[in-house]
């Protein structure tokens, strides 16, 4: 919980405005719990959160024009793949281009069982990715 956030009631506030603030409130933290519920919400909130000093160091030595203060998650990670795309990784190069929006990417092709419909359309879809190649 962020303290910083917490308003105390005064006796400047009424009763209903410190209802309607402690109602606010618990509506923010049920909608943040809901989020950490899923992986997906984990991974975005981890994401967003301010890299680790070391992390950081290593950052601001490399790229001295990106203040510390902007530094996260998603940013080491993007970082650390620009590194390793520098350095020769073509799946790390990939996966830049992926998330700068220069290349599309990769489609998999998901064959529901038992339907003889699907697996038809899926082999019409592979057939088209393959015809190029």
């Amino acid at each position: 919980m962020n303290e910083q956030n917490l308003k105390p009631f005064t006796s400047a506030q009424s009763h209903e405005e410190a209802v309607k603030n402690g109602r606010k409130g618990g509506k923010a933290s049920g909608e943040q719990r809901r989020l950490l519920s899923t992986f997906k919400g984990v991974a975005q909130y981890v994401l967003k959160m301010k890299a680790n000093d070391a992390a950081v160091d290593i950052i601001a030595k490399r790229y001295p024009d990106i203040p510390r203060e902007e530094i996260t998650n998603r940013m080491a990670l993007f970082l650390a793949q620009l590194s390793k795309a520098m350095a020769g990784d073509t799946a790390a190069y990939d996966r830049v281009q992926t998330t700068a929006g220069e290349k599309e990417p990769e489609t998999n092709i998901v064959v529901q069982q038992n339907n003889p419909e699907n697996i038809k359309e899926s082999i019409k879809e592979v057939k088209e990715l393959l015809k190029d190649i």
